[in-house]
């Protein structure tokens, strides 16, 4: 299985249901578009300096104050399909405040929109890499995660 790697707290944000697109310098491949693939959480956390204010409200809001040390990093969290490739600047203005806080909406970038998204019943340690890698170690087992469970 694909995977990509990606800063806590964006990676749990996904899995939480308050972020459902990715936003990257970059489209993801064609030939993975409506595929599953696995999403890891890097060992490092996003500097400060990358966390604005109101990402912090909602990252406390939903994880809890010690956020910044209870989030699992260096591990597979859970398995996502890309549905589609956006430009920014075509969705800036229409989607949420939730996904606006946990993305980089700057002009130029591109917004994977993710759907079906399922986490893992546990996590899979996984050292990552940047780029784009694989995991075929170990099947992984996820539950699927509702519209009631995210919101």
């Amino acid at each position: 299985m694909r995977v990509i790697s990606l800063w806590q707290p964006f990676a749990s944000l996904i899995f939480v249901g308050a972020k459902t697109y990715e936003t990257r310098p970059m489209r993801f491949p064609t030939k993975l578009k409506g595929e599953r693939i696995a999403l890891h959480a890097t060992a490092k956390f996003t500097p400060d300096s990358m966390m604005k204010p109101d990402l912090i409200a909602l990252c406390e809001e939903l994880f809890g104050v010690g956020f910044r040390h209870s989030l699992t990093r260096s591990a597979i969290l859970g398995t996502v399909r890309l549905k589609q490739c956006h430009a920014t600047d075509d969705l800036r203005d229409e989607i949420d405040m939730r996904n606006l806080l946990a993305g980089d909406w700057t002009p130029g970038r591109f917004a994977w929109e993710l759907t079906d998204i399922n986490s893992l019943t546990q996590a899979v340690p996984a050292k990552g890499k940047q780029g784009w890698w694989s995991h075929d170690d170990e099947p992984l087992t996820f539950e699927i995660i509702n519209e009631d469970k995210r919101k």
